[in-house]
């Protein structure tokens, strides 16, 4: 396992202290209002790429793959791609239902409203796409400053319009591969769309920090490769779970997507870390 014991980042000597970090670190804010915080909260700036992090959920789940603060371009890339991942769907989806029932109105009132815009004439199937990562923006939001047990904002739902012409062309780029790789005997089209899955998400994450969308695919490849069976066996899983609420009228589907949506984020969270470092939220986000 990547965390074998734990890391200090100052004098073992001297007594801990939260509001006294060593002169040497930064602050790492992800995670700051869990029940259970790390015993070391604060990261050297000389920390390597695989640095240990306490648990943040339970005692049976690797923690996720964090990134230094101000790690940027090759440097970030470098960063994630050196560190392995544990693909638990149970612990996700334990976590899904967790974070569903606090803010179970407000996703089936969200996704009522998603399908309502998809039905529109025309562009409707083009503002559902950052509509629907806008549900990754307010979750990853959510566990990035306040844990499990965080608030949601609602108007982070509706972010993803501020990176619509990128999620655009990453969305049409990996449907076109997918496309080509399905009329090659099937089954390259579904490693593909397995492998790049993840593109959007890596793009919205750390588009600041000097991740371009070309860049994401690669990531996103690259990563899934690890543990490929595995994710591939999760986006199954996924895929028949948001489903499944349609056998119910559709009217589980309300119910099934946004938790098939918070698997996703989750999913991500392990694989890929969550941006230490807020990213702005009045940026409109062309390329």
């Amino acid at each position: 396992k990547r965390y074998s014991q734990m890391s200090t980042p100052h004098d073992s000597s001297t007594s801990y202290n939260p509001s006294q970090p060593p002169a040497d670190t930064v602050y790492n804010p992800t995670y700051p209002n869990v029940s259970n915080p790390p015993p070391y909260p604060y990261q050297s700036e000389k920390a390597t790429p695989n640095f240990n992090y306490a648990n943040l959920d339970d005692d049976n789940h690797i923690p996720p793959v964090m990134v230094n603060i101000g790690a940027t371009g090759k440097d970030l890339q470098d960063q994630i791609l050196s560190q392995d991942y544990e693909v638990n769907l149970p612990h996700w989806y334990n976590q899904s239902f967790i974070i569903f029932k606090q803010h179970a109105l407000c996703f089936i009132f969200f996704t009522i409203f998603q399908i309502g815009v998809g039905l529109l004439p025309y562009v409707g199937p083009i503002l559902t796409i950052p509509l629907h990562y806008g549900i990754f923006i307010a979750i990853s939001y959510k566990i990035r400053y306040g844990g499990f047990t965080g608030a949601i904002r609602h108007d982070h739902f509706f972010f993803g319009f501020l990176f619509m012409l990128p999620l655009l062309i990453l969305h049409f780029t990996i449907s076109f591969i997918v496309f080509i790789g399905l009329l090659l005997l099937i089954i390259p089209g579904l490693y593909a769309y397995v492998a790049l899955s993840f593109s959007p998400m890596i793009f919205l994450e750390y588009h600041d920090q000097s991740i371009n969308f070309m860049d994401a695919m690669k990531l996103s490849f690259h990563v899934t490769q690890k543990h490929f069976w595995n994710v591939a066996l999760f986006v199954l899983v996924n895929f028949l779970f948001a489903l499944s609420g349609l056998l119910f009228f559709g009217i589980g589907f309300f119910v099934t997507y946004p938790i098939s949506c918070i698997a996703w984020v989750l999913a991500f969270r392990d694989m890929f870390g969550l941006n230490p470092i807020k990213v702005q939220e009045t940026t409109c986000v062309f390329f």
